[in-house]
């Protein structure tokens, strides 16, 4: 099959998929919603599981998260998509364990700077199973967190090794796809201005179900951006340049504090890292620019969001963290299930004569409730190794762009995880495309060899 038949029906499935989708929104709530309804997931499970084995492996991880992103997005039904977006990484995962089975390779060059803590932390999920407070949700949770360590973590660098370009063809798709549902947002807006009021808030969501959603894909997708119009020509780099651009814009417009910090965090990061070797001037002119452009898109906010930025905690989140860390005290060493259903946590609360709330709005609090500080430990160990090791690759080499965005990312990401929950709820789209970041920045850390044509562009471009 050639490639541009693989792209072709690579389309379709997305087309069908969407149409799918859309469809299934808006019968849902009519009288023929439950057997539509059935019919849609049956046909949506089946296609994705057939084409799932057929397209190339970097289209099926771009499926994988393109389809958690249409889960946090308005598009979809969130009932279908809470059964089908764990097809495509589950796929992924038996095309690999079939590849192993049927291949011999002489040698496999394996991110264990990931593998290793957080394979470790998804085990502990896996067992916390048997005590979970809703044990479904939890083997749910921890299967799909399974799923993708295999397909960003092991998939990942067996099917792209020495083949960098392919990881960044991969990076571009999902780039485009983010950046086409922030326009497609931006498009309504310019409809109906009233779309970006959220509550008493100007606070813009576009086609996702929450602001915060919005702002936390908007800040990964910049750093990738970035990293990604490093090493692009023509108008792929163009393009990177400009979703970069909007989603400076989404990030403010969305009024996420978290992301607004995320960002800013990053932006110091690739500030410090980003004036070493052969990149230095280019660095330089970059940041600048999009210091530029984040000044401007601060003077054109709404007053309410402008002041929004300055409030502390106008939103609980004090009053949710010391809920949420009175509960995990219960169990504080194992926890109680791995991203256990908020039920059992809001029928405590009740018990207390607590308000009830859906979300920790912190994930290294969320983890701590559902694997205990035995969990914690080991996640912030793993980070902490990424973290040092990277620090260790910039002070020993002439880091580039592309290195750089990444590990901007990383740190911008975690530092959003302080004020949402998000960072280990698998299966949701800005969850993957932090895990597919961290696979692909711990690869480039342990075995930068396979990046050499990707460095040889950079050093060209810079020679030009």
């Amino acid at each position: 099959m050639t490639p541009r038949k693989c792209q072709l029906i690579f389309i379709l499935i997305l087309l069908s998929f969407i149409l799918a989708g859309c469809v299934s929104n808006s019968t849902f709530e009519s009288e023929i919603s439950q057997p539509f309804w059935g019919l849609t997931l049956l046909f949506s499970v089946i296609l994705l599981s057939l084409i799932s084995f057929i397209i190339p492996i970097e289209n099926l991880i771009i499926v994988a998260v393109a389809v958690g992103l249409f889960a946090t997005s308005n598009l979809f039904n969130e009932e279908v998509l809470f059964y089908v977006r764990f097809v495509p990484t589950g796929i992924l995962t038996i095309r690999v364990f079939l590849y192993i089975a049927t291949h011999q390779a002489n040698s496999v060059y394996l991110p264990t700077l990931l593998l290793q803590p957080f394979g470790l932390l998804c085990v502990l999920a896996s067992v916390s199973t048997v005590y979970s407070t809703s044990p479904f949700i939890t083997l749910q949770r921890a299967i799909s967190m399974g799923f993708s360590l295999i397909a960003f973590g092991i998939a990942l660098p067996i099917y792209m090794i020495h083949m960098p370009q392919r990881i960044v063809n991969l990076l571009f798709g999902i780039e485009l796809i983010v950046g086409g549902l922030i326009l497609a947002g931006f498009s309504g807006l310019a409809v109906d201005p009233a779309a970006v009021k959220v509550g008493t808030l100007d606070r813009f969501s576009g086609l996702f179900s929450n602001p915060n959603g919005l702002g936390l894909i908007a800040m990964l997708i910049f750093f990738v951006s970035i990293a990604i119009w490093s090493v692009q020509k023509g108008v792929s780099r163009g393009l990177s340049l400009t979703i970069a651009f909007i989603s400076i814009i989404a990030i403010f417009l969305s009024g996420s504090r978290g992301s607004f910090l995320g960002f800013i965090i990053g932006l110091i990061t690739l500030l410090l890292i980003g004036n070493r070797g052969e990149n230095r001037n280019t660095g330089i002119t970059l940041i600048t620019f999009i210091l530029f452009i984040a000044f401007v898109s601060l003077a054109l906010l709404p007053a309410d969001v402008f002041a929004r930025y300055g409030s502390l905690d106008d939103s609980g989140r004090l009053e949710i963290w010391e809920n949420h860390l009175l509960y995990g005290k219960q169990a504080p060493i194992l926890g109680l299930g791995f991203n256990a259903s908020p039920e059992a946590y809001n029928h405590f609360l009740l018990s207390k004569g607590r308000p009830i709330t859906l979300s920790s709005h912190n994930s290294y609090l969320q983890l701590f409730i559902g694997v205990g500080l035995i969990g914690v430990i080991i996640a912030l160990w793993g980070f902490l190794r990424i973290i040092l090791r990277g620090v260790q690759f910039i002070r020993s080499s002439n880091s580039n762009l592309f290195f750089n965005g990444f590990y901007a990312a990383l740190i911008a990401g975690l530092t959003n995880a302080v004020l949402e929950g998000w960072l280990f709820s698998f299966g949701n789209g800005p969850t993957a495309l932090f895990w597919l970041i961290l696979s692909v920045l711990c690869l480039y850390i342990q075995h930068p060899q396979l990046f050499l044509p990707l460095e040889y562009v950079n050093r060209q471009r810079n020679i030009a």
